[in-house]
């Protein structure tokens, strides 16, 4: 299982690199960290157990990186990290920091069948595309950096891996959205949002299997996701489709 765990890092340090990312900073101590303004935020992903950094020194690095370009400081603690995170964590709590949030990641082997659900249709035409943009900006909440970002993907990838978008329509509009993205075996689906009033009307399941249609196409053989825990909807559609639990990650930001 942790060359899984490690398997799905990689693949998301991927994904992210360009997707969202607007800068990717080698340090002493870890791989990689990626900061995303407009959502505010900062991920490190590192292996505790190489470095020879102090905790301390790693936290000074990290807020530093954060400030300048304009992010809060948040770490995000995966399962195939090693080291002694317990200490990391006072060391987190001696300086401000809280654990704000849950990310319950899920996994499924697809032996299934799926097809393309007819009101789901793969993002082609500029048409399509404004309605993903605009859905995703509502949706998400997000700004203007996140939304140009998202355009320029949408017409070439910017990343290592392969993206594809779906949008969903009903009555004539657009309803709802999702993407999924995958490199050799293995596939992730995100971005799955769907208007308040459309949902509890299988649209999210529709979104779903339309991304696993596409993906089972490519060789992709497990599928993964992220949901933030607490997000019942979210998490009985995983269930229903054969998803299960492999990993729930920690993500701490400084209190204010």
């Amino acid at each position: 299982m942790s060359d899984f765990f490690e398997k799905t890092d990689d693949f998301h340090l991927k994904f992210c690199n360009g997707f969202w990312s607007p800068c990717v900073v080698e340090e002493p101590f870890g791989r990689m960290l990626i900061c995303y303004p407009d959502s505010q935020s900062l991920l490190w992903q590192a292996d505790l157990e190489t470095t020879k950094w102090t905790y301390d020194e790693i936290v000074n690095a990290v807020e530093t990186t954060a400030k300048r370009f304009f992010g809060e400081q948040g770490f995000q603690f995966s399962e195939s990290w090693k080291g002694d995170l317990t200490a990391f964590k006072k060391i987190l709590l001696k300086r401000g920091y809280q654990k704000n949030q849950l990310m319950d990641w899920y996994k499924k082997e697809l032996s299934d069948k799926y097809k393309q659900e007819q009101s789901v249709l793969t993002v082609e035409t500029e048409t399509q595309k404004k309605d993903f943009l605009t859905l995703f900006a509502t949706l998400f909440m997000v700004g203007d950096v996140s939304i140009q970002r998202l355009a320029y993907q949408l017409e070439r990838p910017m990343n290592a891996v392969q993206n594809t978008y779906f949008v969903c329509y009903k009555d004539n509009q657009a309803v709802g959205i999702a993407a999924c993205a995958w490199e050799g075996d293995l596939g992730y689906y995100h971005s799955l949002a769907v208007q308040p009033e459309y949902q509890q009307q299988g649209i999210a399941r529709a979104l779903v299997e339309s991304c696993l249609a596409y993906m089972s196409g490519k060789s992709v053989k497990t599928v993964v996701t992220a949901v933030e825990k607490g997000n019942t909807p979210s998490e009985k559609t995983q269930k229903s489709l054969g998803f299960s639990l492999f990993s729930e990650r920690e993500i701490w930001s400084r209190i204010d």
